[in-house]
């Protein structure tokens, strides 16, 4: 872990990125710490970034309670590839989100959504996104841009049916149904798991 005091244009290049952590740090009540890696998230993470090549690439929040929203300037941080917000608390994301075009993973499960938000789906580059322990009861057909995803996490939702355009993800390779309304989602969308199935696709129901 890097020491630093609260002077993030000292290792990002971007001043709209630089604004984005201040903004974070104001709404968290803490400096967000500059790790080397988050290929480890525990329960004690702190909120956290990486930054490589003076670009801000990965950002958590996860497990941190400190803020019931996200700010706006969140869509300043182009070249995010992961956020992992879920565990956190935050009751309102941020219709600038859907400017994080270069995002990979995302994590927002147990994040008491209702509804599937509809920014997600206009980030075509995801390839894992977890949305596990939420509230969703459907799922848009517009999911059908998320092109390159390969793995989704639905799993402990309130899901009783599927769209047909989840069959246009063929890259999909995994699908967690798991703790939905398993009778009603075999009697409503049986087709459609079976496609995907046949696609290669793994789903667990």
């Amino acid at each position: 872990m890097k020491s630093f005091k609260i002077e993030y244009e000292k290792y990002i290049e971007d001043p709209l990125e630089v604004k984005a952590c201040t903004d974070l740090n104001k709404i968290l009540g803490r400096p967000l710490e500059i790790l080397d890696d988050l290929d480890y998230i525990g329960q004690d993470t702190p909120p956290a970034i990486v930054v490589e090549d003076r670009k801000l690439v990965k950002l958590s929040t996860m497990n941190f309670c400190g803020a019931d929203s996200l700010p706006e300037s969140i869509g300043n941080l182009f070249h995010l590839k992961e956020a992992w917000l879920g565990w956190s608390g935050y009751k309102k994301f941020p219709k600038s989100m859907k400017n994080l075009i270069n995002l990979e993973i995302l994590f927002l499960d147990r994040s008491h959504l209702s509804i599937f938000l509809e920014f997600i789906c206009g980030l075509s580059n995801l390839k894992r996104l977890i949305l596990g322990e939420n509230q969703i009861a459907k799922i848009p057909d517009t999911i059908e841009n998320l092109k390159n995803l390969r793995y989704l996490d639905l799993s402990e939702n309130k899901l009783d049916n599927l769209p047909n355009s989840l069959v246009d993800l063929k890259l999909l390779e995994e699908l967690d149904l798991c703790g939905n309304k398993k009778e009603l989602l075999l009697k409503n969308s049986q087709d459609i798991i079976e496609k995907l199935r046949n696609q290669g696709c793994k789903v667990y129901i």
